[in-house]
């Protein structure tokens, strides 16, 4: 294995993971608090603030990443996509408030929830803010600096989200709060970390050939946000907020996953765009994407042996139900990580469109048969039949565009193990 990859994996992979650790271990106390209905509707609200990031963000972060290594001023590339991102995502957050009475009837039939929806469209402008400043200190390699932010960024949220439900009985917008907190901390800190000693000049040509690379991708993380949240609004609709509290804690049980993925995708494109051009690149590329395959089949089996245990062990008898759709649920996070291995070969050719074609394809597959559903089970079904195709088209046009071929045998053999568990379930 890489020892660069590996490295970058433990580090910068593994303090966002620990810091996804909290907040899970504290979820039987925020329901408890919550109960099923508020907390159908805080999943809806964070799902709707991961949307407005988007439009905020505009992928811009991606094209951090992929000029970090090419342009000489860095500090210029830097301070030009933080400009532009935060002044999207201060106007993202001033309509989304402006019009948060009439979003909360949308999803909710009532305006009890747009002051949470401030808090959340508020919590935007500092997200964006700190997701540019720690893409920027990982390729700085600045492992310490980005270890101390995000597990303080954890602990503040945890708790202030505490203090606000369990003290002061907010509520949905309690939640939020310690959401906007943590956030707030991050991107004071990194600005801080990344200016005290960095002159601000930007460079209007970087704006232009940033946003050449992250404009095309754009739809596609539009669609990547239905693939991994769009379940949660056809749940809504189709059944009510309680089905989506139940819905969205069998998710969480794909936390193992969410962890890999986040650590695998920090450590994953620092390593393809340095060894872009080397000799043996294809074999390193197998070799990480065997060993993750491996890893996805040993937790798929540990999740599902130990998600019932815990649900009865720790949870109220109101979310016991979920149990049964854990399966379900974790299998399109599994896919979501084997995605990022096989669009490797579109990001080294720079034909990022064909991402937004993969996943446009790959939602109106899974929009089409939600469209048909009826139970939990069955949009969780939709759900994964859509992620499967976007991996397959993925890949036919990785390898399309690209010289690099990803294992098959390594694939066949994830996926059989996939469906034993399927059939024994």
């Amino acid at each position: 294995m890489d020892k660069h990859f590996f490295n970058s994996f433990l580090v910068y992979g593994g303090s966002v993971g620990l810091s996804r650790i909290l907040p899970i271990l504290m979820l039987p106390l925020y329901l408890t608090n919550l109960g099923t209905d508020a907390y159908g509707k805080v999943e809806v609200i964070f799902a709707f603030f991961t949307f407005l990031l988007i439009f905020g963000l505009l992928q811009l972060e991606t094209a951090l990443q992929r000029m970090y290594f090419k342009v000489e001023n860095k500090a210029e590339l830097f301070y030009s996509i933080l400009v532009i991102t935060t002044l999207f995502s201060i106007c993202i957050a001033m309509i989304t408030s402006y019009l948060s009475g009439d979003i909360s009837i949308l999803l909710f039939k009532s305006e009890t929830e747009s002051r949470t929806i401030v808090i959340a469209a508020v919590s935007v402008i500092f997200a964006n803010i700190s997701t540019v400043c720690m893409v920027y200190l990982r390729y700085k390699d600045k492992p310490a600096e980005f270890v101390i932010l995000t597990l303080g960024q954890v602990a503040i949220t945890a708790l202030t989200t505490y203090i606000s439900l369990v003290t002061f009985h907010y509520g949905t917008v309690g939640y939020f709060y310690g959401l906007l907190a943590g956030w707030l901390f991050v991107a004071i800190c990194s600005l801080y970390l990344i200016t005290n000693n960095m002159k601000f000049s930007w460079n209007i040509s970087h704006i232009k050939e940033s946003l050449e690379f992250a404009a095309p991708q754009i739809p596609a993380r539009l669609a990547s946000f239905f693939v991994q949240f769009g379940n949660r609004f056809f749940v809504l609709y189709i059944i009510g907020t309680q089905a989506v509290a139940l819905m969205s804690l069998s998710i969480k049980f794909a936390a193992l996953f969410q962890l890999l993925m986040i650590a695998f995708s920090l450590a994953w494109n620092p390593f393809l765009y340095r060894n872009e051009g080397k000799l043996g690149l294809e074999k390193k590329v197998n070799n990480l994407f065997r060993a993750l395959l491996a890893a996805l089949s040993v937790l798929h089996f540990i999740t599902i042996l130990l998600a019932e245990l815990i649900i009865v062990s720790f949870f109220d008898k109101e979310y016991h139900a979920a149990s049964q759709y854990v399966i379900l649920g974790i299998i399109p996070v599994q896919l979501l990580i084997i995605k990022e291995v096989v669009e490797s070969g579109i990001k080294l050719a720079n034909k990022t469109k064909y991402i937004s074609y993969a996943y446009f394809i790959s939602v109106s597959i899974a929009a089409t048969l939600m469209l048909f559903s009826k139970t939990i089970e069955q949009v969780l079904l939709s759900t994964i039949l859509g992620t499967l195709s976007l991996v397959l088209l993925s890949w036919y046009f990785s390898e399309k565009v690209h010289k690099i071929r990803y294992s098959r045998v390594g694939f066949s053999l994830y996926i059989t193990v996939v469906l034993i568990s399927l059939a024994f379930n």
